[in-house]
């Protein structure tokens, strides 16, 4: 969770000198807040605030952290962390339904973590554009005859999602050392297609991604 708020707000709920309504104060961080610059300047989309960056439905979630953040991570809210990770399961068992054999190889809770958090940043997008995606291997046709179903992280569906997970992995929160990531051995299902994450985030997704930790020039 904090890896999350770290991507989304710097891990704080102000911007110290954000200027909004031609006022220079500390201000909500309101979607696009790194965009904030000068007075005359754009201050953010509004869409989303604060801390977890939830959306703009209540006042409570820009002047309280708190509120933003339980709204942000906790169910019942629809746009919590907690209800996407619920979201990624039943997802990754109705694709396994659909695709036989793919269950022989399920997803490992770390997985199933970096759908969801695909889920709750801005590149959601429908059946096509999860995290991991079902690829037919030595196969052929609807039914992959003569093969069998893999998973791969879906760079081909949805980049820009993949690459925002990428981002929140590498974020080092308050406190922290260093990032995260799954274990190697869990974590070794390849992108479709093969792809180097940093210069293809940096080239294709700028806007949803930590440039400075994907090392975009």
């Amino acid at each position: 969770m904090t890896q999350v708020a770290t991507e989304e707000s710097g891990y704080s709920q102000f911007a110290n000198g954000s200027c909004l309504y031609g006022i220079q104060n500390s201000w909500p961080k309101e979607s696009l807040y790194k965009a904030i610059k000068k007075c005359n300047q754009a201050a953010g989309t509004g869409n989303n605030i604060g801390l977890m960056q939830v959306p703009t439905t209540s006042m409570a979630h820009a002047r309280s952290w708190v509120q933003n953040a339980q709204d942000g991570t906790i169910i019942p809210s629809q746009n919590s962390v907690q209800c996407k990770l619920g979201s990624a399961n039943r997802i990754a068992g109705n694709i396994e339904a659909a695709h036989p054999g793919l269950n022989k190889t399920p997803l490992t809770s770390c997985q199933l973590e970096e759908m969801g958090l695909q889920l709750f940043g801005p590149q959601r997008k429908g059946a096509s554009g999860k995290y991991y995606t079902p690829l037919c291997v030595g196969g052929s046709g609807e039914a992959c005859t003569g093969g069998s179903w893999q998973w791969r992280i879906n760079t081909r569906g949805n980049l820009c999602g993949v690459c925002y997970v990428v981002s929140v992995r590498r974020q080092v929160p308050p406190g922290a050392t260093s990032g995260s990531s799954c274990p190697a051995n869990v974590d070794g299902i390849s992108a479709d297609p093969p792809t180097t994450f940093d210069s293809q985030c940096c080239a294709t997704c700028p806007g949803f991604i930590d440039q400075s930790l994907l090392g975009c020039g």
